[in-house]
C-alpha cells in the first residue's frame, strides 16, 4: 500500500512529501514502512513541487490521480537495488552470527580446558608441599640421628 505522507520540519517550517510504502518485516515480524521523498508542499497551493536531481522541478496537484509509483521507474530501480543490499547485508549478518557462536563455543571449550588444567597445577601445587613437608622431616630426623651418633661416638 502507498500513500503521501507530509512532514514539516519544525526549523525551517518547510512542509515536505513522501510516499511512504507499506511492508511486512519478516524478522521483526511486524509491519514496516519505506518511505521515498517527493518533494517541498506548496503552503499556498497545497501542490507538492517535485525536485529531481538535474532536472526541472515538477508540480504535482494535492490529491493528484496521476501521480503513482510507476512514474518513479528510477527509484523503483535503486529501491530494487537497496532491497538486493538489504538482503546481501542479512545473509553477512547471518554469517557473522554464525561466526560469534562458532567462536563463543571454541572460548567455552578453552575455558573448560584452562580450568582442568589449572585444577592439575593446583593438585601438583598440594603434592609439592605435602613433599616439602615430609622433606623437612627427614631432614629433622636425620640432624636428630647425626646428634644422637655424634654424642654416642664421645
Amino acid at each position: 500500500m502507498s500513500c503521501i505522507v507530509y512532514q514539516k520540519d519544525k526549523r525551517t517550517g518547510v512542509r515536505y512529501a513522501y510516499e511512504s510504502v507499506s511492508y511486512w518485516d519478516k524478522e521483526k515480524k511486524q509491519p514496516r514502512s519505506k518511505r521515498k521523498y517527493v518533494g517541498r508542499v506548496d503552503e499556498a497551493t497545497g501542490e507538492i513541487i517535485r525536485n529531481v536531481r538535474g532536472l526541472d522541478s515538477e508540480v504535482i496537484e494535492k490529491d493528484s490521480a496521476a501521480f503513482h509509483p510507476e512514474m518513479d521507474a528510477g527509484f523503483d530501480e535503486l529501491d530494487a537495488g537497496i532491497d538486493l543490499a538489504d538482503g546481501l547485508q542479512d545473509q553477512e549478518k547471518e554469517r557473522l552470527n554464525e561466526e560469534i557462536e562458532r567462536l563463543k563455543s571454541e572460548i567455552a571449550a578453552k575455558d573448560e580446558e584452562i580450568f582442568e588444567k589449572d585444577s592439575a597445577i593446583n593438585a601438583l601445587n598440594e603434592e609439592i608441599e605435602e613433599l616439602k613437608m615430609k622433606y623437612r622431616k627427614a631432614l629433622s630426623i636425620l640432624s636428630a640421628i647425626s646428634t644422637l651418633s655424634s654424642s654416642e661416638a664421645i
